[in-house]
């Protein structure tokens, strides 16, 4: 028998003695059976309320786990919420800060007739690991064009859509850009190609040329490709090897593809005023 049940048959108990003792009370027999029972039942009576107080607390307990258990659900909740406006607000800060700096560096550069895109999502063209914009042919994008972040050179469109672009990055290893370094009192020439790894190599150094650490690597202009003068990044060391008579530089990038967001597309260039 459960303790539930064995509580209600002595609480019916108590209640049939109740009537009993009612019924003799005033009567001699009924004094001394009166007596008699108050002692048997208190035991059971004390018995009874200590287990209907612990079974009241147990239910108010279990009650106050139940409310505590929606609070935890709730704080969970607006901790999640939290979580995802400050996402979006840093998100909507950065965002602010790139479409900032694009400005400038269209504001600063008017030669150039520059399109500001929007990173949509990574994609890729001929098994090339490119990134998508949001913006295509019918905004004047072409294939080969060349795409800045902050002023830095970010790679070039390879395919193209009506309302959307692919962009080779810089950093790709089947890119490869006709770089110039700017430093003084010279510079030289070569090429930038890339592993995928952290840093960029430029590469077919001449041996004679004045070049060191810290110098600026920007676009040649050659080939056609790119404009002249997008800057690239900075020259962090040069080596030679054994296997050719050029020498060789390891250079920083100053974008890489991880970090691209708001970018701008060069749709032409136009020759400065002399």
């Amino acid at each position: 028998m459960r303790g539930g049940q064995r509580s209600i048959l002595l609480l019916l108990v108590i209640v049939g003695i109740s009537l009993l003792l009612t019924m003799l009370r005033g009567t001699g027999p009924g004094i001394s059976v009166e007596g008699f029972v108050q002692n048997l039942v208190s035991p059971v009576r004390s018995a009874t309320t200590s287990i209907a107080a612990r079974s009241s607390q147990t239910i108010a307990d279990l009650q106050r786990i139940g409310e505590l258990q929606k609070e935890n659900q709730l704080l969970k909740k607006e901790v999640s919420e939290l979580r995802t406006l400050s996402s979006q607000q840093e998100s909507a800060e950065r965002e602010n800060e790139y479409l900032r700096e694009a400005l400038a560096y269209k504001q600063q550069n008017t030669e150039l007739s520059l399109l500001t895109a929007q990173v949509v999502g990574l994609d890729s063209v001929d098994a090339l690991s490119t990134v998508m914009i949001d913006r295509g042919a019918n905004d004047g994008v072409r294939v080969g064009m060349a795409v800045v972040s902050r002023g830095h050179l970010a790679g070039r469109v390879l395919a193209v859509t009506s309302t959307s672009a692919h962009v080779l990055p810089i950093d790709s290893p089947q890119s490869s850009v006709h770089a110039v370094t700017i430093g003084a009192p010279g510079g030289t020439d070569g090429i930038i190609t890339s592993d995928g790894g952290k840093y960029l190599t430029l590469t077919r150094i001449d041996p004679e040329a004045v070049l060191k650490v810290g110098d600026e690597v920007e676009t040649s202009g050659l080939a056609g490709r790119f404009p002249r003068g997008l800057v690239i990044g900075r020259v962090l060391s040069i080596h030679s090897s054994p296997a050719s008579v050029f020498r060789e530089a390891v250079i920083d990038r100053f974008e890489r593809t991880k970090d691209l967001d708001i970018l701008q597309v060069v749709i032409s260039k136009v020759a400065r005023p002399a």
